[in-house]
């Protein structure tokens, strides 16, 4: 007669990976044991039983759950109809009341040749008013 089997072996032969060797058909203390392991096995696995009513109350609760936390119709428009309130707001806001003051031509050239052709960007002119104001004071002395 062969050893006894350790954990691992009923374990393994629970789960239908273990030893092959047919030590349980012989041995009556190994045999017991997996037949104790397999009826906790079988009675762990087994699924309560649910009566359908306990089913059929949960679905109700849900339902009421579902019915009460529902938005009301007016309030899911809201949002929508605010943005097109916010849009409209500032459409109007925008557009000028009068046009601007027209320009002639001329005025418009003098302008244009200004912004581009300037050598020096417009920050630099208090610095050469510093610059100035010390030239005619110097003079002065």
């Amino acid at each position: 007669m062969a050893s006894h089997w350790t954990e691992d072996d009923f374990l393994n032969a629970l789960y239908e990976v273990g030893p092959d060797d047919g030590h349980p058909a012989e041995c009556p203390a190994c045999r017991a044991r997996l037949e104790e392991y397999r009826a906790t096995r079988r009675a762990i696995t087994t699924p309560p039983e649910i009566p359908p009513s306990l089913l059929a109350g949960q679905r109700r609760q849900i339902q009421t759950a579902i019915i009460s936390r529902s938005i009301p119709p007016l309030l899911k428009w809201t949002p929508a109809a605010a943005t097109v309130a916010i849009v409209l707001a500032l459409a109007l806001w925008k557009t000028p009341s009068t046009p601007p003051p027209s320009k002639t031509d001329a005025q418009l050239m003098t302008e244009i040749y200004q912004t581009v052709y300037t050598s020096e960007p417009a920050a630099f002119q208090p610095v050469h008013g510093l610059f100035t104001e010390k030239k005619a004071a110097h003079a002065a002395q």
